[in-house]
């Protein structure tokens, strides 16, 4: 598959993120198609692999298209890659799981971060429990050297054992730099790998084989794939891979640990006997077994929550992990002071010096988001709303607080309608969603809703771009990765399945904003408002203008309840008075239309 590799003379050191580490593990594997979808923290990955000649990349209308994508890829018999936060397994799980049981082409290699200790997110899932689910091996590499290697090792396993791999990441992984070896020289071509003409989905095998009784004839025999003979090979092989490793030493103490909390622990305890699980799915029972008759004392260091533990237990050996390392309601990544404190008894050096010093800052919008403006319209009216992560669910936390219901990408419009179906017109919930979100999901609600006669009003905030994760592009938006895309018009598409009520509006021009919101509410049918104005991050702007109060403010403080950041608070005379940051201000005047005595004005 390779060539130009001159061997280890010529390999260099490089110093990378996780997220480049894993961009280059896949180009070295010999990847055709790369798909996925943005979320933090490994949005990142797809544009580095974007950057790589003949490597077809793209971000799909969500994980679901972006898991089958590359199904199509490894049934064609090419290596395929595929990219996404924790949460857009749940999306792609549909796909995924019946994927497991399916005879495989070219490898398939399943990238999923998760959010241990929830640095950049909200959830507590582990994605290791998908992985036991579907009985797919789960790899989980500790730095970014591992995350190429395991990326290479994945693929291997995949066309060896004929199923998926998940590769497991998270926002240390993925965003921490470590060295790797690279060869400068190296070429890569493409993989190609037929193993079977026939690949049919499980669910479709399991009939032909157990609902016939000539199930073995020739024509049959040939869609079947015997999962649980290459499975019970793989859960036998997984002792000798490389990617597991034990070491042992002092017999006082030993350690199971995966990914970087190995890391943690080796800092902390050098001269423990240690069992390093790359493979944290299936467990290498042998190696497990051989360290627990090995030492005194047998410790299980794992990030987020206690998988392997319980599957370590399950075996009937018994190790110590979570009834000394508590995980709720905090979720819990691994430091080299827990460990020491936990397992040792000792404290730390010196406190964080910087532990009560530090503000506890919420999330905001951007100064100028068009978001503020709806979220003002909301308050004003007193209208009840739902949304979706992104952008608009940062209106649901304290300082605006007026997204009543915040779930999963693309879930708001199904939401409204559920609630004024149950609320029996007393009461109207709107849908607010994002134009990346209703591409993901929230379309197939809105279709929903007009079949079953809604009548939610979905305001789609359409800024061109999915913002919050980077600025990646959407089917609205114009622009895909690394090649030229299509581009695809909201209100066509709401046209098209029904819609009757469809207004486009700047969402700067509050007046406007505000009479298409309100006039929704005096019909009984769907209606889809398009608030259309680029993210003022990701678009550039001709002028330069700022707002600033004037003296004849008499310190109401209106404009600091709108949740712009620009807006500050400052004391004089006994009063608090609002005044505008002009480093942070962008002049979207909606501080002037909000202000009843004109005390705003441009600077």
């Amino acid at each position: 598959m390779k060539t130009g590799n001159r061997g280890e003379s010529m390999e260099e050191k490089k110093v990378v993120a996780g997220n480049e580490a894993a961009a280059i593990g896949a180009y070295e594997s010999g990847i055709s198609v790369a798909t996925g979808y943005p979320g933090a923290p490994c949005s990142q990955v797809l544009e580095y692999i974007e950057r790589y000649e003949d490597i077809y990349c793209e971000w799909s209308t969500n994980e679901k298209t972006a898991m089958e994508t590359a199904i199509g890829a490894s049934f064609n018999g090419k290596r395929s890659f595929v990219v996404m936060k924790t949460l857009g397994l749940n999306v792609a799980a549909d796909a995924l799981l019946q994927y497991s049981g399916t005879k495989i082409n070219g490898g398939i290699v399943v990238l999923v971060a998760d959010d241990v200790g929830r640095i950049v997110g909200d959830d507590y899932q582990d994605s290791r429990n998908y992985g036991i689910a579907a009985q797919i091996p789960v790899l989980e590499p500790a730095d970014s050297e591992e995350t190429r290697r395991f990326i290479k090792f994945g693929y291997e396993i995949s066309e060896k054992y004929s199923i998926p791999v998940i590769l497991r990441m998270n926002a240390i992984t993925s965003k921490s730099k470590s060295v790797i070896k690279v060869d400068p020289d190296l070429t890569v071509t493409q993989s190609e790998h037929i193993r079977y003409n026939y690949c049919a989905q499980k669910m479709v095998t399991n009939v032909i084989r157990f609902g016939f009784s000539n199930y073995k004839e020739k024509d049959l025999v040939k869609y079947w794939h015997n999962f649980k003979q290459y499975w019970n090979k793989l859960k036998q092989d997984c002792n000798d891979f490389s990617v597991n490793t034990l070491t042992l030493a002092s017999k006082k103490i030993g350690i199971i640990a995966s990914g970087v909390s190995y890391y943690y622990a080796k800092e902390v305890m050098p001269n423990a006997s240690y069992l390093k699980v790359g493979m944290a799915y299936p467990l290498p029972e042998k190696l497990i077994r051989q360290l627990a008759n090995y030492v005194d004392e047998l410790y299980i260091i794992e990030g987020f929550q206690p998988v392997l533990e319980k599957e370590i237990k399950a075996l009937g050996i018994p190790v110590k992990g979570s009834e000394i390392f508590p995980r709720f309601p905090y979720a819990l990544y691994f430091t080299s002071d827990i460990i020491a404190e936990k397992i040792l008894g000792l404290l730390p050096d010196s406190a964080f010096p910087f532990k009560n010093v530090i503000p506890f800052r919420i999330p905001t919008n951007c100064p100028g988001c068009p978001h503020l403006f709806l979220f003002y319209l909301l308050h004003k009216n007193q209208i009840k709303s739902s949304g979706a992560i992104g952008c608009a669910g940062l209106g649901a936390l304290p300082h605006i607080g007026q997204i009543d219901i915040v779930q999963c990408m693309g879930s708001s419009i199904g939401i409204a309608h559920g609630y004024n179906k149950a609320a029996k017109n007393n009461e109207k919930f709107v849908a607010i969603t994002g134009d990346g979100e209703f591409w993901h999901t929230g379309v197939n609600n809105l279709i929903n809703v007009v079949y079953n006669k809604g009548n939610v009003t979905t305001i789609i905030m359409d800024n061109f771009t999915v913002a919050m994760t980077g600025g990646q592009g959407n089917p609205s938006s114009g622009y895909g990765l690394g090649h030229e895309v299509n581009r695809l018009s909201i209100e066509k598409i709401c046209e098209a399945i029904g819609v009757a009520d469809i207004q486009i509006v700047d969402p700067y021009n509050l007046e406007e904003f505000e009479k298409c919101v309100t006039s929704t509410f005096k019909h009984d049918k769907p209606a889809v408002i398009i608030a259309r104005r680029p993210c003022l991050v990701f678009s550039c702007r001709s002028e330069k203008k700022t707002c600033q109060i004037t003296d004849r403010c008499k310190g109401c403080l209106k404009c600091a309840k709108i949740g712009c950041l620009a807006i500050e608070l400052t004391e004089g005379n006994g009063q608090t008075f609002a005044l505008i940051n002009p480093h942070r201000c962008i002049g979207c005047g909606l501080c002037q239309q909000v202000c009843q005595i004109g005390a705003i004005e441009y600077a």
